[in-house]
């Protein structure tokens, strides 16, 4: 009987923050991957020199490579801010913290703005700076964001009926 109240008590007093955490280290793996992607990028395909050629044909090789250094250096910035959105979240969901859900999302709505600007921002003669490849691999994380915020209120939910 002991047995039975305590698996019972665990299942039901305390949310387990596994399905949440298992979507952020999704959402990790998926930010860590489209960084890679990028930085990568010069080696594989180069397509964001081929896009930024497209967009300036008149300029030199080496205004083409600092062009595509900065996209790069973007793209893999805000990968790293990311990451560490990731893992300080998972740190404060594992952890149990109050604050987590609030924490999360933070970092969800930066994860958004960032994914708009990545996605939206343009120049001169570009339609969009970032290639829209890269781009929307970039903004992947994003998707991963919902169904962490949505696991961590149901959670939160179920722990204020308990309660």
């Amino acid at each position: 009987m002991d047995v039975l109240r305590r698996t019972t008590r665990s299942t039901t007093e305390t949310p387990t923050p596994t399905a949440a955490t298992r979507a952020m280290l999704v959402g990790l793996a998926l930010t860590i991957v489209a960084a890679a992607l990028a930085a990568l990028d010069p080696m594989m395909t180069d397509s964001v020199a081929n896009h930024v050629r497209e967009a300036y044909p008149q300029w030199d090789a080496n205004t083409v490579s600092t062009e595509r250094t900065a996209i790069i250096g973007w793209l893999v910035g805000t990968g790293v801010l990311g990451a560490i959105g990731w893992i300080s979240s998972i740190w404060a969901v594992r952890r149990r913290k109050r604050w987590a859900l609030w924490f999360a999302a933070t970092w969800f709505a930066l994860g958004v703005v960032t994914a708009g600007i990545t996605l939206s921002t343009g120049g001169e003669a570009y339609d969009v700076i970032v290639p829209t490849s890269l781009g929307l691999v970039s903004a992947l994380p994003v998707l991963a964001g919902i169904a962490v915020l949505i696991q961590l209120w149901r959670d939160r939910r179920v722990a204020a009926t308990i309660r």
